[in-house]
């Protein structure tokens, strides 16, 4: 038995195929934004955010200070953060529409690394 098929319905196909791999490849891995230590600022942009976040090493856990605002905002008017204490090896994450900033605690508090990624975290479970 032969089958026909629409060149239409061809082509439909090909275009969500071409579309679907385009979506699949225009997504962002996670990108590793190094290892820092303590008293020692990290600045960055994410999307259309400027963020700044560093830590203090306080008995065995980071004390972590992020803020995160506007990138065109001068006067730092839409500043907004968070300050939070992480045991070792803890992971924090601050995330937004505009993507989301990993930090994980190192062992001993010694470190801390950071990562970004595009995906928007709303809940972990």
């Amino acid at each position: 038995m032969k089958t026909t098929g629409s060149p239409l319905a061809a082509g439909a196909i090909a275009l969500c195929l071409l579309i679907g791999g385009t979506r699949a490849q225009a997504e962002d891995p996670p990108r590793s934004l190094g290892t820092i230590e303590p008293n020692k600022p990290l600045i960055t942009t994410v999307g259309n955010k400027k963020i700044i976040a560093f830590f203090v090493s306080d008995n065995h856990s980071c004390a972590v200070q992020t803020v995160v605002w506007e990138k065109g905002d001068e006067n730092a008017s839409s500043a907004t953060g968070v300050r939070l204490v992480l045991k070792a090896e803890d992971t924090m994450n601050v995330a937004g529409s505009w993507g989301s900033l990993i930090l994980k605690c190192g062992k001993d508090a010694a470190t801390m690394d950071v990562v970004e990624t595009r995906n928007y975290v709303l809940s972990a479970k």
